[in-house]
């Protein structure tokens, strides 16, 4: 079991580090004449070998057969339990807040049928039966404004790809609620076949699937900080002539304007030195990819698994 948890590990180094520079064509990595079938899909232990293969080796698997293995996962789900029809009136103009406040207090029953009512401007029921048009234009609006930046809970990269705000606490006070739900509806969205445009940053889709970012990630988050990381790495000078120290402010990570985190215990009192700038490197980058977003990225991931597990 060791041997096999230290060559799937082994593994996963590798390939990430392939999916981020590449060394060999990613065709290298698929498994040639795959079967799904061959995977005993149908089997519902824990053990089968499509549940271990797609656990532990997702990318030996070409794309389009992960789809068809999910879809028909996610059926074999659906037909297990039926939850009964929900049915919401949601007003337009706070599709959002309307949708928390009904469904947000669902878990698992969002895999049942939604019906939707929509409400217009002027406070009157816009006529028509739901018959899942109005559902899926709900949803789509739902997770287009949801996952706005100007909503507050995520954010742009340089790039243009999402990425949870260190600072959504000011923007919601309930925000970890909201992340939450958020999660079961993004999930509500894959378990109906609904197709939803995120582009969610690279170190956030690893957070997702229950990685630790490392300094590699952080370029896709934030370039110029992993540039001046790795200038302060190669500096042939005195690194304590640059004034650093073992803390970092909110103002450089879109935290809560005038927090002050240290990244060791008095951290604000030790400088950094050539002796120390590699751990120092490091635990910037490690603050900035998974500690100063971890409760966010456990309450989306907690609401997503909700749905979709």
């Amino acid at each position: 079991k060791l041997h096999r948890e230290a060559a799937t590990q082994l593994m996963h180094q590798l390939y990430d580090r392939n999916a981020r520079r590449e060394f060999c064509p990613l065709d290298t990595w698929l498994q040639k004449g795959f079967k799904m079938d061959a995977f005993g899909i149908n089997s519902t232990t824990e053990d089968s070998q499509t549940l271990v293969v797609l656990r532990e080796f997702p990318h030996v698997i070409p794309l389009d057969e992960r789809c068809r293995i999910f879809k028909r996962l996610i059926g074999q789900d659906a037909a297990a339990i039926t939850f009964p029809t929900t049915y919401v009136k949601i007003r337009r103009s706070h599709i959002v807040q309307d949708a928390f406040a009904k469904l947000g207090v669902y878990r698992e029953q969002l895999k049942g049928v939604v019906k939707v009512n929509f409400i217009n401007e002027r406070g009157l029921d816009e006529s028509g039966i739901d018959m899942g048009g109005l559902y899926k234009e709900f949803l789509t609006a739902f997770i287009e404004q949801a996952f706005s930046p100007a909503f507050g809970l995520f954010k742009y990269t340089n790039s243009n790809e999402l990425y949870p705000n260190p600072a959504s606490a000011t923007a919601l006070p309930n925000h970890l609620d909201y992340f939450a739900f958020l999660g079961r509806m993004l999930g509500k969205a894959m378990f109906d076949g609904i197709q939803m445009d995120l582009p969610f940053c690279g170190f956030f889709v690893s957070k997702l699937l229950g990685k630790h970012n490392f300094i590699d990630e952080l370029p896709s988050l934030d370039p110029d900080l992993h540039k001046n990381l790795m200038w302060v790495k190669n500096y042939e000078g005195d690194v304590a002539d640059l004034c650093l120290d073992f803390s970092v402010s909110s103002d450089e990570t879109g935290g809560s304007s005038g927090t002050l985190h240290e990244l060791v215990p008095g951290g604000k009192s030790l400088d950094v030195t050539n002796g120390n700038r590699i751990q120092y490197i490091h635990l910037m980058a490690d603050y900035r990819l998974n500690k100063s977003i971890k409760k966010q990225c456990d309450a989306f991931l907690r609401g997503f698994q909700d749905l979709v597990s």
